[in-house]
C-alpha cells in the first residue's frame, strides 16, 4: 500500500516536472536514502561517519537544506536561468560525503554552502533562517578563511547600506528643517 502511494506520487511529479527537474528530485530520493543510512552508521561509530567525516548534526543539516531544496524545484519556485538550489545542494553533498575535491580555480564545497546560506537568509521564512543558522552551527568548523572572508563581506556591505540610508535620512532631516526656516 505504502508503495502505491510512492508511485502515484511519482506519476503526479512526472506530470508537473521538466525532464531535468525529474532527474534532479531523483536524484535527491537517493540521497535522501545515503544520508540514512550514513547517519545509521555514524550512530553505530563514534561522532563522525568513517568514510566521510561528517558528523550526524551535518548530515542532518545537508539533509535539511536538500529537502528545502527539493520543495523549491517541486513547486517551481526558482527563478528561470537561475542554477538549481537542489542541484548545486546535491553536488555539495556528494563532495562532502565523498572527499572529492574541486578543481583549484572552484570554490570549495563549503565556499558554496556559505553562498547558498547567505542567499536563503534573504527569504521572509523564519523557518528558513532557522535551518540556515542551524546550517551554520553544523559546520562552523569547516569554515575556511574564503568562506569566512564571505560572511565578511556580507556584513560589511550591510553596514554600508546602513550608513548611506542614514546619511540619506539625516539629510532629509536637514533639508526639512532648512525649508521649515525659510
Amino acid at each position: 500500500n505504502n508503495n502505491n502511494n510512492s508511485n502515484n506520487n511519482n506519476s503526479i511529479l512526472n506530470l508537473i516536472l521538466d525532464k531535468e527537474s525529474q532527474q534532479l528530485c531523483n536524484q535527491a530520493k537517493l540521497v535522501f536514502s545515503k544520508i540514512e543510512l550514513l547517519k545509521k552508521s555514524a550512530k553505530q561509530g563514534e561522532n563522525k561517519t568513517n568514510s566521510n567525516n561528517l558528523t550526524p548534526q551535518q548530515l542532518f543539516s545537508l539533509q535539511l537544506l536538500i529537502q528545502y531544496g527539493y520543495f523549491i524545484q517541486i513547486l517551481h519556485l526558482e527563478q528561470p536561468g537561475v542554477p538549481s538550489l537542489l542541484e548545486d545542494l546535491l553536488h555539495i553533498f556528494e563532495f562532502m560525503s565523498t572527499g572529492k575535491g574541486y578543481k583549484e580555480d572552484e570554490p570549495t564545497s563549503i565556499e558554496v554552502l556559505t553562498e547558498i546560506l547567505l542567499s536563503m537568509l534573504l527569504e521572509p521564512s523564519i523557518s528558513v533562517r532557522q535551518i540556515v543558522s542551524f546550517a551554520f552551527n553544523s559546520f562552523a568548523s569547516e569554515m575556511t578563511m574564503s568562506s569566512m572572508d564571505l560572511l565578511c563581506d556580507v556584513l560589511t556591505r550591510t553596514e554600508q547600506e546602513e550608513t548611506s540610508i542614514f546619511d540619506l535620512e539625516n539629510e532629509f532631516e536637514r533639508n526639512i528643517i532648512i525649508e521649515e526656516t525659510f
